[in-house]
């Protein structure tokens, strides 16, 4: 298909972006408040006067904690993106307003041997004005989960290190494996092979609409 074209958003200062985020550790736990405002990072709406897509303004807020847990460290996120051109789910054409939400754990099980999970949710806000305005097939689940899950073993002295990276949606059906290897030999080598592995049952979803771009890939570095 054609490539997608997309209005950019203006020059004016109107049209900058502002971020801030505020930081703290309390008694060994990282606290963190976030705010951003300015556009979606993908051209997540439609504009059907100039039947171009264009990237809608957006508003988020959210909040995190980080600590040492369970032999290991533990993270929880959230934060509202407010989608400030969907009219609160009554313009189709833009996405709604979404709850969004993290929470992971990561340890050394074993000697140079270490595993992450993260658990992570999306909850589209407005939803009934979205069933009443688009079909089955055209809007986005309203509860979407993404379950991560990390494994990397680091041996003989870190000049071997392997990785797997898997990214599953069981409401989405799709998943994103990335195998990953690297090594270290001598001085000046560095050889590195992996892959970017795709799959869904549905083009419309975020995996299953890129499945066609699986590749495998290796890079060899000479340091002088």
């Amino acid at each position: 298909p054609p490539p997608l074209q997309a209005q950019d958003p203006g020059s004016n200062l109107k049209d900058g972006e502002l971020s801030m985020r505020l930081h703290k550790t309390v008694n060994g736990v990282e606290l963190a408040a976030y705010f951003y405002q300015g556009f979606f990072k993908s051209p997540r709406g439609f504009d059907p006067i100039e039947g171009e897509a264009f990237f809608p303004e957006l508003q988020s807020l959210g909040a995190s904690a980080r600590a040492t847990l369970w032999g290991g460290v533990s993270n929880i996120e959230t934060a509202y993106w407010n989608s400030q051109d969907s009219d609160n789910g009554r313009n189709p054409l833009v996405s709604n307003d979404q709850l969004r939400f993290l929470v992971g754990h990561e340890r050394e099980i074993a000697r140079n041997l270490t595993a992450n999970f993260q658990y992570y949710l999306e909850f589209t806000q407005d939803y009934d004005q979205l069933k009443a305005r688009l079909s089955l097939d055209q809007r986005p689940r309203k509860v979407r989960q993404v379950i991560t899950n990390r494994w990397t073993w680091i041996t003989q002295q870190a000049n071997r290190n392997y990785s797997l990276f898997l990214f599953y949606s069981a409401s989405d059906d799709d998943l994103y494996l990335i195998p990953n290897a690297y090594f270290h030999w001598g001085d000046h080598w560095q050889f590195n092979v992996g892959a970017n592995l795709l799959r869904g049952e549905k083009d419309s979803t975020l995996f299953g609409q890129m499945e066609l771009n699986s590749n495998v890939y290796t890079r060899i570095k000479y340091i002088f």
